[in-house]
């Protein structure tokens, strides 16, 4: 693995979040839309044969302009929050530079006031709705999404010590 590559994208990412912040699409938000959900969310051959449909027509369009039609805003992913603050604690680890714990901290605190609230402990989901075998509403506990999140966690435990 070339190190300085590796290091001049993760360089380019942090910037791009700097400058743009860390709301962004999902590559699964159209879909995950109450208005898609309510039109083609039906567990049936044909509401299965209709999304086929819909993900062709879906893949010809540009997804900016389905996005800005369907009104889809940009959120944050709390996945993607839990693979930054990994990045960053790895980023701190090898550099000792102080802003990388200090951004991976701020990532953590932004993923402790942003848990799931209707469930107990601690656990997060993705912004949007989520189809697999079975539907998930937003903001229902993923274990991925946990699991991303809790490793975060515990890279940040691992290296600093601190449960903060």
């Amino acid at each position: 693995m070339n190190v300085n590559l590796v290091s001049q994208a993760f360089g380019a990412l942090d910037q791009w979040v700097t400058e743009n912040g860390w709301a962004g699409y999902d590559p699964y938000d159209i879909r995950g839309q109450d208005l898609y959900v309510r039109l083609l969310g039906r567990q049936s051959w044909f509401f299965r044969k209709l999304r086929g449909v819909f993900a062709v027509v879906e893949s010809r369009l540009p997804p900016a302009g389905l996005r800005s039609f369907l009104r889809i805003k940009k959120e944050i992913n709390p996945k993607g929050m839990g693979l930054m603050a990994s990045a960053y604690l790895t980023q701190w680890d090898l550099t000792a530079e102080q802003s990388y714990l200090d951004k991976a901290q701020s990532i953590l605190s932004w993923l402790s006031a942003n848990r799931c609230p209707d469930y107990p402990g601690a656990s997060w989901g993705y912004p949007c709705h989520w189809q697999s075998r079975i539907f998930l509403p937003r903001g229902t506990p993923s274990v991925v999404v946990t699991a991303t999140v809790g490793d975060a966690w515990l890279h940040h435990y691992e290296l600093t010590r601190s449960a903060e």
